[in-house]
């Protein structure tokens, strides 16, 4: 075995212990930035469906939509969403989120009456929004129960988006050596922008 193929190995074995994907979902943007640097291999199922990515992206996009940085989906987060769940999550984590993501399509074409990836953006919008605020709406969270699918989600794209370029540069400040860290500051503090830093 050589040195690179040593690292690679290396490498993945970290992040299959730092991530938590998607069924505790992704980890860190720290962590998820080593996925830049190695491909990890395919099971027998390589990625979304057709239908499902179309889901996904919609979903991703009502989290984190455009404004003046790019939304979920342009900035990258949903494709690297979608190489951690299917190269380094476990098989057991993928198929619960799996089975969500499908038991969330059925729901909501039984609702809408139509499906979700044919909905109009309104309808989408709207039905994202009453899943999110049913879970995350009240004054107390239930631990010990389950996460949900919109929970794991917007978990997941939350955190894929600040492991991407855009959302550690344009939406975070980023420097690779920043200095001492500052956990209890304000924005103004912060410095350019009044944006928090990457980390």
């Amino acid at each position: 075995m050589d040195v690179q193929e040593k690292n690679l190995i290396t490498r993945r074995e970290a992040l299959k212990r730092a991530a938590l994907v998607f069924g505790g979902v992704l980890s860190t943007p720290a962590a998820l930035s080593i996925l830049s640097g190695c491909t990890p291999a395919r099971t027998s199922a390589t990625g979304f469906t057709e239908e499902e990515r179309a889901v996904i992206e919609a979903i991703s996009d009502i989290i984190i939509p455009a404004t003046d940085t790019p939304g979920a989906t342009e900035a990258g987060a949903v494709q690297l969403a979608e190489d951690m769940l299917f190269g380094i999550a476990e098989e057991e984590e993928r198929n619960d989120f799996l089975e969500k993501l499908s038991g969330f399509q059925k729901e909501a074409a039984s609702e809408l009456g139509v499906s979700f990836r044919n909905a109009t953006a309104e309808q989408q919008k709207e039905y994202i929004t009453r899943l999110h605020d049913e879970v995350f709406g009240g004054d107390t969270v239930d631990w010990s129960e389950p996460k949900p699918f919109i929970w794991q989600i917007k978990e997941g794209i939350v955190n894929s988006y600040f492991a991407t370029e855009v959302g550690m540069t344009q939406v975070q400040q980023y420097v690779q050596t920043p200095g001492r860290l500052e956990y209890c500051i304000s924005f103004e503090e912060a410095g350019e922008g009044n944006r928090v830093w990457s980390w």
